[in-house]
This record gives structure tokens, C-alpha cells and sequence, in this order.
């Protein structure tokens, strides 16, 4: 991310600085002695006092540094806790006055990491560092200008925008200073945390329901062949042991065709306003991503439908966003960086049944729930035979009043404990499937 402004903002406002101060106050009390005195020697000193403050004040209020800024951000977007470095070139003829104080913006939900002579602390819209005695990581120099670099790191997810650069100036006295706003601002996109998911029985479950019809006949056709090499993800109840040992290694059963497999994902966004700032909901978003990533590796078309106003846009979907192979993760992982709490949804349970239904057989469904109204849960309960498999993540105490439910229709459940991440809810998901289902071997 590359933006070059000039300073186009309105003239600096100085300010007196300590020892402007000071000289102010000598000067109120060298008027004040003058007055009771009647010493006009000393008025004179006073004022001639007071006009070098003012001096001091008009000479940075009617001169601006002649400067431009170039901010590169690199990378422009990153997962949340990952790092990014910002380098910032100065260049114009006033280029040394870097080397006296300068600051940064770096809003909340980013991390500043600190270098040996800067202090930029992030929680605001600037903030002061100095590069008196930087470090060269810090401060280097560049053809015709001055290079400031720091590095940061995404704790939230969302989109931020860094700057603008600030260069704090001091007249020769050091009696008044002032900021000057150089460059404009740049753009860092933090996305969800995605979690690498392992293999499960949930895997198995979804790609068996794409086989359509097991062909049995003495001369296959091109998409119908008896056996075929064992790939990743294949169920192991579709293996061919018979082939299999007489091969020297693993076969399975080949279908005679296979249709397009999906995966529909239901996410919880109807929240108050500062539902971005709750865990559950954080969580939820970093499930969200971590599962559709999962199945969009695996070749699967993956369906995300809100239960708030729709704001992931993805692919056109009756019903919801889709996001499919092989940069259908990255453009989820995007959209959902700044996604938030929302008004419900027009029938959102409605539309997750009819994407369902369309999906046919070995549509994969999970609901990833915050909270929601009851009448939800009947509603979900009874979309169970619609899916294989069919998995709900309960993350707050009253999406957990679903549990019986939806366990009592055949979903498996999951509720969320405190501290507990998306991989420990994979596995906690994988567990309880995989003693429901179990594995056959044929």
C-alpha cells in the first residue's frame, strides 16, 4: 500500500512550549514590577520579552516545512497477529527537520513495535516518537530524502488507517512549537485468524455425501471406473481392501459421477452495536473463516448466510454469499475483516434450508451461533436431515440453551468453555461425530 500526499492542511496552530512559558511569566511579572514601580526600563524589557514569544508564535503559525511523504505499507493486508512494516519517505528541502520529533497515527487494535529510539504507542489518532538517536531500522537515508520505518502488528481484525505524519517544529529559541501534518494517511487490512483445521470424521462425512450411485457392471464407462487410487479426504469406509492388498496400496470404490460439493455455513450476526468487540462474536468470525477455508482446500463450494442485513457479498448466491476454489478463502477471509453486528434478516433460517436443499446430497452445514431469538432453534432442528454432516457451535450461554434441541434432532453440538479456540472446537466437533457416526469399514 503506497500513498504520496503533499500537506494541504490548514495553517499549523503553535503553542508556547515550557520555557515559552516561562519567558511569558517573566514577562507578566516584569510588567506588573514595571507598573508599580513606574521603571520604564524595565517595561520595555518586559515587552521586548513578550513581542520575541510572539515572534516566536507568528514565525511557525506563516511557515510550512516544504515537504512530501510516501507511506508503504508491506504487506497491505495480514492475518490478525501477524506483522506488517511501514516505511515512510520524507523528501523536500526541509527533510532534516525528520531528525527532530515526528508522529505517527497507529489507531487501536494495532500493536506498535517499539525500536531503540522511537516511542510510538498505538490508541490514537498520532503519536510522538524521535528520531534524535534512532536506530537504522528506524531512520535511514534515501535518495534525496529521509526514511522512517517501524513495524506493526494486527490484534484485531478490521481495516485501519495509519497516519497521517506529523512533524513537530520548534523555532531556533525553542520558546513556541507546532505540528505540520505531512503526506495523507495508509490502509492496513487485518483479517480473521485462520486456523489450520485437521483431518476428521466430519471430512469423511462430507465427502462421502458427494458420491451419487455406487456402478456395478462388468464394463465401466470413462466416469465409472471400479477402483481408483486413494486421495486425501476419501472416506475410509469407501476403501477397497480386496484391491487394495492386491494393488500393494490403497483403493477405493469410484463413483460413477460426482456432483459439486458444498459446504453451507450459518453465522450469527445479529448483535448489539458493539458486538465487533465480544469474544464470542470474534470467535465466531475466526470459526467462520477457519471452516471455510478448510472445506474450500478440499475442493468444496462454501455458502456463508447471515442471519442479520447480508453484508458479505462473495459470489452471487440465492440466499447468501459463496465463495469457492481456490481464492474463494482469501476473498472470505477479506469480507469478513470487517464485518459486524447487524438488524436480523429477512427469514435467514429459511434461506439456510433453501441453499441446502439446493445443495443436494453431501451438502455440509454448520451453524455458528452467538444468540438469536428460540424460535430459531426448532427451525434448525428440523433442517437436520437436509445435511451430513451437521454441526452447530454454541459460543455464549444462550445460543447453549439450543443444545437440546438440536442434539435431540441429531445435530452434534458444540458449546463453547471459556478459553477454549477454534482448533479445541474442532476437535471437540470431531469427537462427538465421530462417536456418533462411527467408522465402517466394507
Amino acid at each position: 500500500m503506497t500513498d504520496t500526499t503533499e500537506d494541504r492542511e490548514p495553517r499549523p496552530r503553535p503553542r508556547p512550549t515550557l520555557r515559552g512559558w516561562l519567558v511569558i511569566a517573566a514577562t507578566a511579572v516584569l510588567v506588573v514590577v514595571a507598573v508599580g514601580t513606574r521603571r520604564q526600563d524595565v517595561f520595555f524589557l518586559g515587552a521586548l520579552l513578550g513581542l520575541v514569544v510572539i515572534g516566536s508564535l507568528l514565525s511557525l503559525r506563516w511557515s510550512r516545512p516544504r515537504l512530501e511523504a510516501r507511506r508503504t505499507i508491506r504487506p497491505d493486508a495480514v492475518d490478525a497477529g501477524d506483522d506488517a512494516e511501514v516505511s515512510i519517505t520524507v523528501t523536500g528541502r526541509d527533510a532534516r527537520l525528520v531528525e527532530q520529533h515526528w508522529l505517527d497515527g497507529a489507531p487501536d487494535g494495532l500493536v506498535v513495535h517499539r525500536h531503540p529510539g522511537i516511542d510510538v504507542v498505538a490508541g490514537g489518532p498520532a503519536h510522538p516518537g524521535s528520531l534524535s538517536d534512532a536506530a537504522p531500522s528506524a531512520r535511514s537515508e534515501s535518495k534525496g530524502g529521509r526514511v522512517l520505518r517501524y513495524a506493526i502488528r494486527g490484534a484485531r481484525r478490521g481495516r485501519y488507517e495509519l497516519g497521517p505524519l506529523r512533524i513537530r517544529r520548534r523555532d531556533p529559541l525553542g520558546l513556541a512549537r507546532a505540528d505540520a501534518v505531512v503526506g495523507g494517511t495508509g490502509s492496513l487490512l487485518v483479517t480473521p485468524r485462520v486456523t489450520p483445521l485437521d483431518d476428521s470424521p466430519l471430512d469423511e462425512a462430507a465427502a462421502g455425501g458427494t458420491e451419487l450411485v455406487i456402478m456395478r457392471r462388468t464394463a465401466p464407462s470413462p466416469d465409472e471406473v471400479a477402483v481408483r487410487d486413494y486421495e486425501r479426504g476419501d472416506p475410509i469406509r469407501r476403501i477397497n481392501w480386496r484391491a487394495s492388498a492386491k494393488r500393494d496400496r490403497l483403493m477405493v470404490r469410484q463413483e460413477e459421477q460426482r456432483s459439486n460439493p458444498q459446504s453451507w455455513l450459518l453465522l450469527d450476526t445479529v448483535a448489539p452495536p458493539y458486538a465487533k468487540a465480544s469474544d464470542p462474536f470474534e470467535l465466531g468470525i475466526e470459526l467462520v473463516a477457519s471452516l471455510g477455508a478448510h472445506a474450500i482446500e478440499r475442493g468444496f463450494l462454501v455458502g456463508v448466510v447471515e442471519t442479520g442485513v447480508p453484508q458479505l457479498q462473495g459470489e452471487a448466491a440465492p440466499g447468501g454469499a459463496a465463495f469457492s476454489p481456490p481464492e474463494g478463502a482469501r476473498l472470505l477471509a477479506t469480507e469478513l475483516a470487517s464485518i459486524g453486528g447487524a438488524l436480523r434478516g429477512a427469514d435467514p433460517i429459511g434461506s439456510f434450508a433453501d441453499a441446502m436443499r439446493r445443495g443436494g446430497a453431501g451438502t455440509a452445514a454448520f451453524a455458528v451461533l452467538v444468540g438469536g431469538p428460540g424460535e430459531w432453534w426448532a427451525e434448525l432442528a428440523g433442517l437436520r436431515g437436509l445435511a451430513e454432516p451437521c454441526v452447530a457451535f454454541l459460543l455464549t450461554p444462550k445460543a447453549a440453551d439450543a443444545h437440546a434441541e438440536l442434539s435431540a434432532a441429531g445435530w452434534t453440538c458444540v458449546v463453547a468453555e471459556e478459553g477454549m479456540g477454534v482448533e479445541a472446537m474442532w476437535a471437540a466437533a470431531a469427537a462427538a461425530s465421530g462417536r456418533r457416526m462411527g467408522v465402517r469399514r466394507d
